[in-house]
Order: C-alpha cells, then structure tokens, then sequence
C-alpha cells in the first residue's frame, strides 16, 4: 500500500483551502487559487499504487502532476485522465504536484 509522506512545498496565491484531512480519499475547497503544492509519497517494492482525482471547478482548473523522484512526469491527472497506475519494482519515492491556475471549486484524490 502506498505511503503518503509528510513533505509538502507550497507557491499560492490568494488562496482559501478548507477541509483538508489526508485521510483516503480527501476533498479539498478552494476560492481563486494560483501556484502549486507538492507532497511526497512512496510506493513499496512490487506493490501497485492507484491513484484517483476528480474536480468540479467553476472557474481554472487543477491537474495532478505525478511525477518520479528523477524529477520526469510520469502521469497528469485531470478531468480527461481521472486515474494512473503506478507499479514499483523496488521501494520508489514520488511526487503529487497538485497544479492550480486561478481556480475556484473543489476537488477530490485517493488512492488505492
């Protein structure tokens, strides 16, 4: 089962963020948000991680960057591409870049 890390770096603007909880899966609101937040997370060896975004923005959007801890983009999940699978053959490090351009809303990610 995937690891979620503690590690988040944040660039935001203007931004109300209400209700998070990193609880599985989580549900955030915000009101006109510009910038990133990035947390870490691991997946153990031969283990599969699935990972599962949805939003409902009434104005921007947000995009989920995942990206390896060689700094490549390994998937973008948004409202086109809901899901990725991740599957590690030893103990690998990740990234969530949780994208926001000028966005209003709320949004939804879990994982399995």
């Amino acid at each position: 089962m995937a690891r979620m890390g503690i590690t988040a770096y944040k660039k935001i603007s203007a931004v109300l963020i209400t209700g998070v909880s990193y609880k599985n899966p989580f549900s955030v609101k915000i009101i006109k948000c510009s910038g990133y937040l990035k947390k870490a997370f691991y997946i153990n060896a031969n283990e599969k991680c699935v990972l599962h975004f949805d939003s409902e923005m009434t104005d921007g959007n947000v995009t989920v960057e995942i990206v390896d801890s060689e700094k490549n983009i390994i998937s973008i999940l948004s409202n086109d591409n809901k899901n990725a699978v991740l599957k590690s053959d030893k103990k690998a490090k990740y990234y969530l870049v949780f994208k926001f351009n000028k966005a209003t809303g709320k949004f939804s990610f879990g994982w399995e």
